[in-house]
């Protein structure tokens, strides 16, 4: 547990059992006090050895993509205009940000959210193009994202460091299929059962209908890696 701490964060909406980014953070804590009585009691020295540690935070496609274009199953987008809804988001993210500092995270990777309207689903339903109504949703966030992590940065009485790291475009995914998934899906995105996948997973950025691949994250993964090295390094 000391060398792997390893609790996802990423906040789901719509599907499932999945667990939200406060329910994870919750978690979160029952591993702070554990990690504080493996090191004696000391909820000093647990804050201390969780400031080393590295956080990376990917949220918010699924509060868009499973819930606020959803309008035959959630209310959100006749309450909450874009930029609204932006706001209300990024409120709640940093709240629960600010539960991890005072739980001694200290280092923080913050990434903007995808070109959601690129997914397969969503170009299945605008006939093969990009759903740039999403698409511009997605930047709204992912701006209010960056404005407040510069913010937090200025902020000399802090001594947390923030890295907000960009969104992957399709050039990064030379040779792989981006248009499609690897599964055959249903009408909600998810794969249909007991039906056989694509044989080459490793060429497909799209696992189903939003959700990308192990191949493509790892992509992800070294094209990030170039942006929070300092964050590793410090």
């Amino acid at each position: 547990m000391l060398r792997n701490p390893n609790v996802p964060l990423s906040n789901q909406s719509g599907w499932g059992a999945n667990i939200h980014f406060g329910a994870q953070l919750e978690n979160h804590k029952r591993i702070f006090s554990r990690i504080a009585n493996k090191l004696g009691g000391s909820e000093k020295t647990a804050k201390e050895y969780l400031s080393k540690c590295l956080y990376y935070v990917n949220i918010g496609n699924n509060d868009y993509i499973a819930n606020y274009f959803l309008p035959q199953f959630y209310p959100t987008s006749n309450i909450y205009t874009r930029e609204q809804y932006a706001k209300l988001l990024i409120n709640e993210y940093f709240g629960y940000i600010k539960e991890m500092i005072d739980l001694g995270a200290r280092k923080f990777v913050l990434v903007e959210l995808g070109l959601i309207g690129c997914t397969p689903n969503a170009m299945s339903i605008t006939n093969g193009s990009c759903d740039e109504e999403m698409n511009n949703a997605a930047c709204i966030f992912s701006d209010k994202l960056k404005s407040r992590v510069k913010e937090l940065n200025s902020n000399a009485s802090t001594d947390s460091k923030f890295i907000c790291t960009g969104r992957i475009d399709k050039t990064t995914f030379i040779g792989f299929n981006v248009n499609a998934s690897c599964c055959k899906t249903l009408s909600n995105a998810s794969c249909v059962p007991n039906q056989t996948p694509c044989q080459n997973t490793t060429k497909f950025v799209f696992w189903d209908g939003f959700h990308t691949s192990e191949a493509a994250n790892q992509l992800i993964a070294e094209s990030s890696y170039k942006d929070i090295k300092c964050l590793v390094n410090s």
